[in-house]
C-alpha cells in the first residue's frame, strides 16, 4: 500500500502502478521463466494488480510491542484493496475508481498517440455497484 498526498496525488499514483506493471512484466517474468522456465511452458502467468481509489483515511499502529504494524481505516483504502483483488481474463493490471480517473493530468490518461489508456469498468465493489477504469498499459522507468 503506498499513499499519495497533496497536489497530483491521483496522477503520481497511476504512474507508479504503471510502472509496477512494467517492473512485473518486464524484470520480474523475465527473471522467473529465467530460473523455472517450466513455468511459461505450462503457461504460468505472474498475476499482479493494483487498486487506486481517493479520499480520506485514518492510519493508524496497531499490534503488540515488537510485532504492530500500520493499519488504514477508511472507504478510500478500503475500495483500494478490493479494486486490486481483481483478476478477470482479458486480464487488466490496474484498476482506479472514476473520481480518480477524472483526476489523471492528460499525461498519464492518453498514450503517445492520443488514446486513452483507460476502459471503464463497471463492477460490484465491497456490494456496491461502481464504474472503475482499468489498463493493462505499463511504463519504462527510463
Amino acid at each position: 500500500m503506498a499513499i499519495f498526498i497533496d497536489g497530483a496525488k491521483n496522477t503520481q499514483a497511476a504512474e507508479c502502478a504503471l510502472k509496477i506493471n512494467y517492473a512485473i512484466r518486464k524484470i520480474v517474468e523475465p527473471a522467473l521463466y529465467t530460473e523455472f522456465p517450466q513455468l511459461e511452458q505450462d503457461g504460468f502467468d505472474v498475476c499482479m494488480s493494483v487498486g487506486i481509489a481517493s479520499g480520506d483515511a485514518f492510519i493508524t499502529r496497531a499490534g503488540v510491542r515488537g510485532s504492530s504494524d500500520l493499519v488504514s481505516i477508511g472507504r478510500a483504502p478500503n475500495i483500494a484493496a478490493k479494486l486490486s483483488d481483481i483478476r478477470e481474463e482479458p486480464y487488466y493490471r490496474i484498476y482506479i475508481t472514476d473520481s480518480v480517473y477524472y483526476s489523471l493530468l492528460d499525461g498519464s490518461k492518453y498514450d503517445d498517440h492520443g488514446k486513452d489508456m483507460w476502459s471503464p469498468y463497471v463492477t460490484d465493489v465491497g456490494g456496491e455497484r461502481m464504474t472503475t477504469y482499468r489498463t493493462a498499459y505499463w511504463w519504462g522507468t527510463g
